[in-house]
């Protein structure tokens, strides 16, 4: 690790703000991109010139982390969301990799569309939302550049959890000062701690091996439970954990998988990772100092 050059994209983000700290606690120099002022490089992905203009040289493993990923905004921008997903992602990776680096694309679990479990690695992708397709959409062509030598990992991730998430933030205080919390017993997930999540994406980066990875739970869980068992671990009281439904609150569910968690058989074997289980991202969520 230690004089290895990294880029992360979308050096802001939940994942790549505690990329940039692990990375360099290990030894490697760091450079973060992104569209607000202050980072290191900016970059945006709506804007073509500033991908064309990026200094793309050096840089041994570039972690591609920017993007919309929001279904409803998705959803309302069709073609500026295609724009910034595919087409200008797959400009600068094809940049990245004309470089010689080694790209790690973020991919999603929602490439599939949750009705079986355990989607494998090789597994037919099955997207059931046009996140999805557009993530599936890099996945592809990306998997194209590998066949012709480039050197890429393709890693999908379950729901990724950290503690300082307004959503675990927000039950937590509730709770905290007595009050009901109503998380929904219709949606489920299968979490993984981004402790878990930013030791995974160190690890596979630095394989010889290229491919299709994935980082998933161990278990699927609903929403509800999941508060239950934070609750019961943060010492507070289960009893104000209310369960709600998507109708109960008039919500409308984009994506709302069966099974969330993915097969993780291929990436055990490469990278000697296995699933997250349940009990341990609950004690990373809840462990004083947590990400």
């Amino acid at each position: 690790m230690s004089g290895r050059r990294f880029l992360i994209v979308g050096g802001d983000g939940l994942i790549g703000v505690a990329l940039n700290e692990a990375i360099r606690l290990q030894g490697g120099v760091v450079t973060c991109t992104s569209r607000r002022l202050g980072a290191d490089v900016f970059l945006d992905l709506q804007n073509r010139d500033t991908i064309s203009s990026l200094d793309v040289s050096g840089y041994d493993v570039a972690y591609i982390c920017a993007g919309w990923s929001r279904y409803a905004e998705i959803e309302l921008n069709c073609e500026l969301s295609e724009q910034v997903n595919v087409t200008n992602t797959m400009c600068l990776c094809e940049r990245l990799l004309a470089a010689s680096c080694t790209v790690v694309f973020i991919s999603t679990a929602a490439v599939f569309d949750g009705e079986r479990p355990y989607s494998a690695e090789d597994a037919a992708a099955v997207p059931g939302t046009r996140y999805g397709m557009q993530k599936y959409r890099v996945e592809r062509a990306l998997t194209e550049s590998m066949r012709q030598g480039g050197r890429v990992k393709i890693i999908r991730l379950s729901k990724v959890m950290s503690s300082a998430m307004p959503l675990i933030e927000g039950w937590r205080h509730a709770l905290l000062r007595g009050e009901i919390i109503t998380p929904l017993s219709d949606l489920r997930l299968s979490p993984v701690s981004l402790r878990y999540v930013i030791a995974g994406l160190i690890k596979i980066a630095l394989l010889e091996q290229c491919g299709l990875f994935h980082l998933s739970g161990a278990s699927d869980v609903s929403y509800s439970n999941f508060a239950a068992l934070l609750a019961s671990k943060w010492g507070l009281s289960s009893c104000l954990v209310c369960p709600s439904t998507s109708r109960d609150l008039s919500a409308h569910l984009p994506y709302a998988p069966r099974y969330p968690s993915l097969g993780m058989s291929h990436t055990e074997a490469m990278a000697q990772i296995s699933p997250q289980a349940l009990g341990d991202c609950i004690a990373d969520l809840t462990a004083q100092g947590s990400l």
